[in-house]
């Protein structure tokens, strides 16, 4: 019998994982709360259960006797450092299921480390915190704006940038509302040019380090990557260092790990969190498209216990962008893109969207990838999404 292999969450973003799996010989038990899950029809077998239910993800797994687990859903990152510990599985790390689920966890972890990062930074999770970061925002906020975020939420989920205090107490509520923990952030925003990462580690070591230039909405929703980097040898070495710096503070010493920077005024990079996982915003698929190298691939060898091997990376300038809604709705009609794509001439694309299908604001449902002149690849997918949508009608 083959091995199996844990992936969870059963949305549209597990199914690259599945099929590189069982691509590699490997069959595919996924478990999500959905019973209607995109990916249930898609593995080899399926359960219904919270993913973080640790009991129950635990029983699971011993039930079919994984090799290995992943992720791709920032909310079960921590219950697969949990199971890859107590079962004895490959593992990203030790005993880092706390700094990768809290992001204020995290940063106490940099600022021990003397990793460069927004700072100050501040903890809300009752009324006497509330009043003494208003108290010290009062000063604060005259020098710089700052964000306010759940501190256990993905990408821009509760996510609120403030210049004035008056807008303080709106933020928070907003950021508690989508906290599972009930623990709010207040950090110093970077101002400068926003960069993402995406590493992976072998056995302590960070041997790949694709560093992207994000393209983000102005409510910091990320809407795609660029590669390459148009930046100096020296601020790349010095983004590549920081986000290896940042790894071994947070104990992550296996498999991929998705990274945000801030790149400030004076180019220096600020490590704003990282994620123990393949990154979204179709970073894998942009980075297959730029290097060759297929990042899910060997994300999947290395949590089953398998050598990974790099294939020599190629260098193909190139851009993506996601396919998302600014409002949720359903969909009424999706007119004919054929000539859009003999336009656009992309190098992938995907729509993930049918008639009568609900879609939830800010969520991807699909994207497009362009090679070429970098800038150019970035306005051309701009232009090619925003052609998209006017083709897709909603309720």
């Amino acid at each position: 019998m083959k091995p199996v292999f844990l992936v969870l969450g059963g949305t549209q973003n597990s199914l690259p994982v599945i099929r590189k799996a069982q691509e590699l010989g490997l069959r595919v038990l996924v478990i999500d709360p959905d019973k209607n899950a995109i990916a249930a029809r898609r593995a080899n077998y399926f359960e219904v259960e919270d993913p973080n239910c640790l009991e129950c993800v635990e029983k699971i797994a011993r039930k079919y006797n994984v090799v290995g687990s992943m992720t791709r859903n920032e909310l079960y990152v921590a219950t697969v450092c949990f199971l890859n510990e107590v079962l004895n599985l490959p593992k990203q790390g030790e005993d880092i299921g706390d700094s990768v689920r809290d992001k204020y966890v995290m940063k106490q972890a940099f600022k021990r480390d003397g990793i460069t990062m927004p700072d100050p930074f501040y903890k809300i999770e009752n009324k006497g915190e509330l009043e003494t970061v208003r108290a010290k925002l009062k000063k604060d906020l005259l020098d710089s704006p700052f964000i306010v975020k759940p501190s256990d939420q993905r990408g821009s989920i509760g996510i609120t940038k403030i210049e004035k205090l008056r807008g303080f107490d709106k933020a928070v509520a907003k950021a508690l509302k989508r906290a599972n923990n009930q623990r709010v952030i207040v950090e110093k925003f970077i101002d400068g040019e926003q960069l993402g990462a995406q590493g992976f580690s072998i056995d302590g070591e960070l041997v790949k380090c694709f560093i992207s230039r994000k393209t983000s909405s102005p409510t910091f929703v990320s809407l795609g990557h660029s590669f390459p980097i148009d930046l100096s040898p020296e601020v790349i070495w010095d983004i590549e260092e920081e986000c290896a710096k940042a790894l071994r503070s947070l104990g992550i010493i296996n498999g991929p790990s998705t990274i945000d920077i801030n790149l400030d005024k004076q180019g220096k990079p600020h490590i704003i969190e990282i994620g123990a996982r393949a990154g979204g915003t179709v970073l894998p698929e942009t980075i297959l498209a730029h290097t060759g190298i297929d990042l899910i691939k060997a994300s999947v060898a290395l949590a089953s216990g398998r050598k990974v091997e790099f294939p020599m990376p190629k260098n193909v300038p190139v851009a993506a962008h996601k396919l998302c809604f600014p409002k949720s709705g359903k969909i009424k009609n999706i007119r004919n893109y054929r000539k859009l794509i003999q336009h656009y001439k992309p190098a992938d694309f995907k729509l993930n969207i049918n008639r009568n299908m609900n879609v939830i604001a800010n969520r991807e449902y699909g994207y497009v990838i362009i090679t070429g002149n970098t800038g150019i690849a970035e306005k051309k997918c701009s232009e090619f999404i925003l052609e998209l949508r006017n083709l897709i009608e909603l309720y």
